[in-house]
């Protein structure tokens, strides 16, 4: 593509079997999870692109807060897999609109069904992540009640992008809210649902990223 390349066989170090194995076992789990992520989404039409939008965002997040590639690999996984486990909710769950009580405690099961799913992967830290991600910066989330730094940093990102992808969802509430109105309703959960610091970081990020690249790039089929 319009660019040349001067050969130097002292910058070329070749790689080892267990470095090409590894390799292929991250392209494998990373296949696994897209394809996962890509059922659970397919399940729900409103619910279509959501696990590859907080992907994308849990990656520019990760990106600013200057974490290295295979932690930030991993947060993208766990992103794409976070809701996983509704593949094992019935549709009357999945899809009401009004839950009642005992709809809302299957629907919130999602997260330990998804975390018993992901620890097949191998992969460390996702399962933690997932199964905390619906937890809350003052403990009033779920399954565990952490509160504060106890709820792992990754999923407070992925926290932070789950919310803002479904408030700007015109297939879950019938309208498409902007930007900046999701924004400020994440300002009002700093230090109750959110993280203070992390939730300011957020609001920066997405606040100035003209495009959050939300692309079919990688559609199972």
């Amino acid at each position: 593509k319009n660019r040349a390349v001067q050969y130097d066989k002292h910058m070329v170090h070749a790689l080892d079997v267990e470095e090409r194995l590894r390799i292929r076992e991250r392209e494998s789990h990373l296949g696994i999870a897209r394809a996962l992520a890509a059922a659970v989404d397919a399940r729900d039409s409103r619910n279509y692109y959501h696990s590859r939008n907080v992907a994308s965002l849990a990656s520019l997040v990760c990106d600013e807060l200057g974490f290295d590639e295979d932690r930030s690999r991993r947060v993208e996984s766990a992103a794409m897999l976070h809701d996983v486990g509704k593949i094992a909710l019935s549709d009357e769950v999945l899809q009401s609109h009004r839950r009642s009580p005992r709809q809302l405690r299957l629907a919130r099961e999602h997260v330990t069904l998804g975390e018993t799913l992901v620890e097949s992967l191998g992969e460390s830290g996702i399962p933690l992540w997932v199964r905390s991600h619906h937890e809350r910066w003052d403990g009033s989330g779920y399954p565990d009640g952490l509160a504060g730094e106890s709820i792992p940093l990754e999923a407070r990102i992925i926290a932070l992008a789950d919310a803002y992808d479904t408030m700007t969802s015109s297939r879950r509430f019938g309208r498409q809210a902007s930007k900046g109105a999701v924004l400020q309703e994440i300002d009002h959960g700093i230090g109750s649902r959110f993280d203070p610091a992390l939730a300011e970081t957020f609001i920066h990020v997405v606040g100035t990223t003209a495009s959050l690249g939300w692309v079919d790039d990688w559609a199972v089929v």
